[in-house]
C-alpha cells in the first residue's frame, strides 16, 4: 500500500515536471516567431509597395482561380448596392411627354386659347336669365327647353326631353363654354373643334366640304358651335330657332333646335329607351358617348350628379358629328314661336288701389298680409361722452348803414 503511494507520487511529479517543460518550450517557439514576424514586416510592405493595382507581382501570373477571386472583390468594392429607403443623390431623366406636331396657322384648332370673336355677338350685351338644376348656365336652359318646345310642335311623336339636349350640349361644349352668349343666343366666341386634317392622334381627315362657310378653314372641316355641328351635317339639319331669319351653328338657339331636328330624325319615340340610345348613336356613333350623354341627361332630370362610373372616357374623336346623308327632319314651318324672353324685375308692390310701397308679412297659419312699407327717419342722439366741441357761433350780419368796428390789432409781446 505504501508501495502504490510513493510510486502514484513519483509519476505525478514526473507527469507535472513535464508539462512545465512543454509549456516553457511552447513559450520559447512562440517568442522565437514574433520575433521572425517583426523582422519580416519591412520585406511584407515593400512586396506590397512593388505590386500592381490587381495585386499581383509584376512579373508573375496569377492562377485562374486566383484572377476570377479578385475580379470578384473588385466588382463588390465597384458597385455598392443603394440601401432600402435611401434616395440616390443623381439625377433622374424627366419623362417625356410626346404631343402631336402643331398645325400651321391655316388649320389652328379651337381650344389653342385663341379662339376667335364672334362678329355676331353684341358687345356687352349680356342676358340674365335664372341657372338651371346642377349649374346650367340660364340662356343654354333657355334654348334646349325652347327647342324641346319646337319639337313639341313640329314632330310630337319624337318626345324630345329638354335634358337629354342638355346631355348632349355638355358633353359637346361645356353648355357653350359657361353659357357665354348675348341675349340673342350669339356666343361671344366662336365654338370651333380641331381640324379634321390627321395633326392629331385618333382623328379622322375628313376635307372640306363647305369651302369654310361655316368652319372658317377651306382645306379640312371641323365641328362648330355649342352642339359641334360639321358643316355637312349642319347643311342638312341646320334651321333657324329664334327667328332672326339666320341658321348659324354659333346661336344656342339655332344649334339646340338643329339639334332636336337630328335626333327626331330617326322617327323613333325618345321616351323608349332603346329609341333614345339609337337617337343619340345617329348623333355620334359612340356606346361611351351615348353613356355619357344619358347619364348627364338623367343627372339634370334628377338633380343628383352622375358618378365617375357613368362616365366612361371618350376618344377624341367621338365628339363630332357628321351625318350629311343622315334621314331628312320633320318639315319645318316658316313661322315659329320667338324664344321666351328673360324675366322682367318684379315691380314694387303697392298697397291696392294706391301708390303707397308696401310689403306682404307672412304669420305662420294665418294668410299674407299686405302692410304699408314705413320708413322711419334717421334720428340723431345727441352726444353724450368723448363730444367733439361745438362750432364757433357764426357773427351776427351788421345792420344797413352802419360800419361794422374795424378789427383791433393784437398787442404787442414786450421783448425779454
Amino acid at each position: 500500500m505504501g508501495v502504490v503511494q510513493l510510486s502514484g507520487s513519483w509519476r505525478t511529479a514526473s507527469i507535472r515536471r513535464r508539462r512545465t517543460s512543454s509549456s516553457r518550450s511552447v513559450a520559447s517557439h512562440g517568442r522565437r516567431a514574433r520575433v521572425a514576424l517583426i523582422a519580416l514586416l519591412p520585406l511584407g510592405f515593400a512586396a506590397l509597395a512593388a505590386a500592381g493595382p490587381g495585386g499581383v507581382l509584376p512579373g508573375s501570373h496569377a492562377a485562374p482561380a486566383e484572377r476570377s477571386m479578385q475580379v470578384r472583390i473588385a466588382a463588390q468594392e465597384t458597385v455598392q448596392p443603394t440601401p432600402v429607403g435611401v434616395v440616390a443623390s443623381a439625377m433622374r431623366p424627366i419623362p417625356g411627354y410626346h404631343t402631336a406636331p402643331e398645325p400651321d396657322a391655316s388649320s389652328s384648332a379651337a381650344g389653342s386659347g385663341n379662339a376667335p370673336v364672334n362678329p355676331a355677338a353684341l358687345v356687352g350685351d349680356v342676358v340674365q336669365f335664372a341657372p338651371g338644376p346642377l349649374g346650367i348656365p340660364g340662356i343654354m336652359l333657355n334654348a334646349y327647353k325652347h327647342a324641346a318646345d319646337l319639337m313639341a310642335q313640329i314632330q310630337p311623336s319624337c318626345g324630345l326631353p329638354w335634358n337629354l339636349l342638355a346631355g348632349i350640349g355638355k358633353i359637346e361644349s361645356g353648355h357653350a363654354s359657361g353659357g357665354a352668349a348675348d341675349s340673342r343666343g350669339n356666343t361671344t366666341t366662336k365654338i370651333l373643334g380641331p381640324v379634321l386634317d390627321g395633326h392629331l392622334a385618333g382623328n379622322a381627315v375628313i376635307t372640306d366640304t363647305d369651302g369654310g362657310a361655316v368652319d372658317g378653314h377651306a382645306s379640312y372641316d371641323r365641328a362648330v358651335g355649342p352642339m359641334q355641328f360639321m358643316p355637312g351635317t349642319w347643311s342638312h339639319y341646320g334651321a333657324d330657332g329664334n327667328n332672326d331669319g339666320v341658321a348659324d351653328p354659333n346661336n344656342v338657339y339655332d344649334a339646340t333646335f338643329a339639334a332636336g331636328r337630328l335626333l327626331c330624325a330617326s322617327g323613333g319615340n325618345l321616351s323608349d329607351p332603346a329609341a333614345t340610345t339609337g337617337a343619340i348613336l345617329t348623333y355620334n356613333h359612340s356606346m361611351a358617348y351615348v353613356k355619357n350623354v344619358q347619364a348627364w341627361a338623367h343627372a339634370y332630370a334628377t338633380g343628383a350628379y352622375p358618378t365617375p362610373s357613368e362616365l366612361p372616357p371618350i376618344s377624341p374623336d367621338e365628339t363630332a358629328i357628321d351625318a350629311p346623308d343622315g334621314a331628312d327632319p320633320a318639315p319645318t314651318p316658316e313661322v315659329l314661336p320667338d324664344p321666351p324672353a328673360p324675366p322682367k324685375a318684379p315691380a314694387p308692390e303697392t298697397l291696392p288701389g294706391t301708390d303707397i310701397p308696401a310689403t306682404t308679412v307672412e304669420v305662420p297659419g294665418l294668410p299674407p298680409v299686405q302692410l304699408p312699407k314705413i320708413e322711419l327717419p334717421k334720428i340723431e342722439l345727441p352726444c353724450l361722452f368723448n363730444c367733439p366741441p361745438p362750432p364757433p357761433p357764426e357773427p351776427a350780419p351788421a345792420a344797413e348803414g352802419t360800419q361794422s368796428p374795424a378789427p383791433q390789432p393784437a398787442p404787442e409781446t414786450p421783448a425779454p
